[in-house]
């Protein structure tokens, strides 16, 4: 029992014993990093940097013969700023923070003059990363302990000085001008910044601050210019009100004109009216009487023939009375005249010899012809 309990002591020391090896002679890179590789003897490779990164995972490391260095590859952050409780600190994407050049507390904001001779302080935030496949060529360039962050802070302080130096102290005021000169600052920086194997994602300008003189003067100078627009705003208004009274009276003029062209076009109008009533009345006057005269001579002329033609039958008539008279009707009639002037309250007649009630005989009597005269006559 005792070799198998020295068997398993030799293996779980063995294990040790390689895990304690493989720990030694290899690193870790961790994720967000990728490391540097410095030969310090030519005994495995050529002596000098390694000409490539290494990335994430872990890495054979032979003690004196390998130098690593380490680099953040994420996207990390400079602030210059005049607040103290700002660090001025470089960032990763996990929260690590190490320390810049600048300590904690003090005041590193962008100060400058500008052309015109005035303090000018500007609170900045650089965004920035490492190039990739860049680190040994950064490592290279700037060595390690982080020398590139400081190496990116001066190159950003002497290109804010030598664009925004460039600007009047009223250029800041200008948003146009302002944001050029912001534009200026990026594509330079980010050039500077590309010869040294760091790649810039932004600048942000939080803040900007003038010299108290200056903005005094400002302040003056706004409280001047907006006297001078608000003398001109009232000036224009008084020119407004001016014009607007102008066209009023020029609308009430126009409108009385307009009044009086209206009322002079509708006597006018109504004069052509009665003119043209006057017409159509007169007219039909006209024809009416016209009319009324034919009408008259036709009656006229119908009243005419209406006499002569009563006058005719008159005439015929007559005529008709007298033939019937020379005629055996005339006899008749001379008998019923007698007759009708008979008085018979006078006369004392025999109802023997004579029927009154026989007409026929009485005719007879009176001298109307009978029936058998009036045929042999016929």
């Amino acid at each position: 029992m005792k070799w198998i309990n020295r068997i398993c002591i030799t293996i779980c020391l063995l294990i040790c014993g390689l895990a304690l090896t493989y720990k030694i002679i290899m690193i870790r890179v961790p994720l967000g990093h990728v490391g540097v590789l410095t030969q310090q003897y030519a005994i495995m490779g050529e002596k000098g940097v390694v000409e490539k990164d290494f990335g994430p995972g872990w890495h054979r490391d032979f003690g004196p013969i390998h130098n690593w260095v380490l680099f953040d590859t994420t996207v990390q952050t400079i602030e210059m700023s005049k607040n103290p409780r700002m660090e001025s600190v470089s960032s990763s994407l996990f929260g690590n923070k190490e320390s810049s050049s600048v300590m904690q507390g003090e005041k590193d904001d962008v100060q400058l003059k500008s052309s015109d001779g005035y303090s000018i302080s500007l609170d900045i935030t650089l965004k920035f990363k490492i190039q990739p496949g860049a680190a040994h060529l950064l490592y290279q360039d700037s060595g390690g302990n982080n020398n590139y962050k400081q190496i990116v802070r001066n190159l950003a302080l002497n290109t804010f000085r030598e664009v925004f130096g460039g600007m009047k102290t009223e250029d800041f005021y200008n948003p146009e001008i302002r944001n050029a000169s912001a534009d200026e600052v990026q594509s330079n920086l980010a050039a500077k910044m590309a010869s040294r194997h760091v790649e810039l994602i932004d600048v942000l300008i939080r803040d900007i601050a003038f010299d108290p003189q200056y903005e005094g003067k400002i302040i003056q100078k706004k409280l001047a210019d907006q006297d001078v627009e608000v003398n001109k705003s009232e000036s224009l208004a008084a020119e407004k009100r001016g014009e607007t009274l102008r066209i009023n009276a020029e609308a009430d003029a126009m409108v009385k004109v307009i009044g009086k062209e209206r009322d002079g076009e509708v006597l006018k109008m109504k004069a052509e009216a009665q003119r043209q009533v006057a017409e159509i009345t007169s007219q039909a006057e006209k024809e009416a009487a016209e009319i009324m005269a034919d009408a008259d001579l036709f009656a006229a002329q119908k009243l005419a023939q209406g006499t002569q033609l009563v006058r005719e039958a008159e005439a015929e008539g007559e005529r008709l009375k007298a033939e019937a008279l020379m005629g055996d009707g005339g006899a008749n009639m001379v008998a019923l005249e007698a007759a009708k002037q008979l008085n018979l309250s006078d006369m004392t007649v025999s109802t023997l010899s004579t029927d009154f009630l026989n007409l026929k005989s009485m005719m007879e009597l009176l001298g109307a012809k009978s029936d058998d005269e009036l045929e042999i006559a016929q």
